[in-house]
Formats: structure tokens, C-alpha cells, sequence
């Protein structure tokens, strides 16, 4: 009678376990998101921990098409349902927003590193603005005394060698630093 009893509190306890780990499992593809299966009432306990796997427990089983983007995919209620267009775009125009900072902070990490690209760059931007000045201070000149200005000498062209000497004077007196 007593093995009996332990027979049934034991089974008892194994189908406890086993709908504990039972629930709707999506297998997707990492690289794209899409759903490749939905494994309704599957043993999800072998797919915890999974990297191309979601685990949703105790959820109704609602149609969930093949080839759906897994980000796109709510519980509401125990059910598993797409999102609604507007809560999708929400998803794409935020990852979007995230990617898009992402890239400028990769593009001005290089010009705010006191590295040598960076100090070149900075070396660079900061002779093209010394140029600019200077075109700038002439164009103020001929503005207040224009009959001074056209009597002025001209400004003969830069060559490479001058724009290098200028970057390399600029890296070693260290006021791009």
C-alpha cells in the first residue's frame, strides 16, 4: 500500500514538473528575427538558455505565421499576438534611432581620442579654420575699406607642403591636444 502511494505522489509530482516546463517555444533565425517554428506545448526546458529560442509559459496557443519578426511579437492576456503596426514601427524607429547614434559616436570617437588619427584630424579641421579666418578678415577689410582692399596684396595659393607644415606644427606645439 505504501509503494503505492509513493507511486501516485511521485507521478503526481512528475506531471507538476512537467507542465511547469511545458509552454510555446518559437525557434527564429538569429540573423534575421524571422520565425522558422512555433512548437506549441513543447518541453521548453531544453530550449532555456537557447540563443535562436523564446520561451513563453503559460500561453494560449494562437496562430503565429511562419516567417514573423520575433520583435514584433507580444503576450497579452496568455496569448501570444503580433503587434499592431503602430507598436512595430515604435520597435524599427527606435532601433533605428539607437543604430543611428551608435554610428555618430563610432564617427566622433576618432576626433575626440587623443590618438594620432585623432590628433591629425583635429591638426586638419584646425588649419582649414585658420584659412577660413583669413579669408574672412580680408572679406571684413573690403567690406569697411574697399579702396584699400583692391590695393592690397592678393593671397597667393597653398601648397601641400605648406598644409602639411601647418598640421605637423600644429600636432607637435600640442594645441589640438
Amino acid at each position: 500500500m505504501q509503494v503505492k502511494r509513493l507511486s501516485i505522489i511521485l507521478g503526481a509530482a512528475l506531471l507538476l514538473c512537467a507542465s511547469a516546463f511545458a509552454g510555446r517555444v518559437f525557434i527564429f533565425d538569429p540573423a534575421t528575427g524571422r520565425v522558422l517554428a512555433d512548437l506549441q506545448s513543447a518541453d521548453s526546458g531544453s530550449y532555456l538558455g537557447a540563443s535562436n529560442a523564446v520561451v513563453f509559459y503559460k500561453t494560449n496557443a494562437s496562430t503565429i505565421p511562419l516567417g514573423a519578426d520575433i520583435r514584433f511579437l507580444l503576450v497579452t492576456n496568455g496569448t501570444v499576438i503580433p503587434m499592431s503596426a503602430s507598436q512595430s514601427n515604435q520597435i524599427v524607429a527606435a532601433a533605428a534611432a539607437a543604430a543611428d547614434g551608435a554610428l555618430r559616436q563610432t564617427a566622433n570617437a576618432p576626433l575626440l581620442a587623443l590618438t594620432p588619427d585623432g590628433l591629425i584630424l583635429r591638426a586638419l579641421a584646425d588649419s582649414m579654420i585658420d584659412e577660413i579666418n583669413t579669408l574672412r578678415l580680408q572679406i571684413s577689410q573690403a567690406k569697411t575699406n574697399f579702396s584699400g582692399f583692391t590695393n592690397s596684396a592678393t593671397l597667393a595659393p597653398r601648397t601641400l607642403n605648406q598644409l602639411r607644415n601647418a598640421i605637423t606644427n600644429k600636432v607637435n606645439n600640442g594645441s589640438v591636444d
